[in-house]
């Protein structure tokens, strides 16, 4: 089933503060996009979004995180 967004939000840092507002915005119905750094300097990996820039795919609390260049 294709989702409908009708707002698009841009986080800025994809750490594991971010992440929570950007899982729970997307759960709500919008299109998230978090800009990351190619080298995240984030501590928490499992729990964050960041973690998608080195390994290109991450899943959290069943919402998948994915690099598009």
């Amino acid at each position: 089933m294709v989702k409908k967004y009708f707002k698009k939000v841009v986080i800025k840092g994809g750490g594991d503060l971010a992440s929570g507002v950007a899982h729970r915005l997307y759960r709500s119905g919008f299109a998230v996009i978090i800009l990351e750094l190619p080298q995240p300097l984030v501590v928490r990996r499992t729990v964050a979004f960041a973690a998608a820039a080195q390994q290109g795919e991450i899943e959290i609390e069943g919402v998948k995180g994915r690099v598009a260049a």
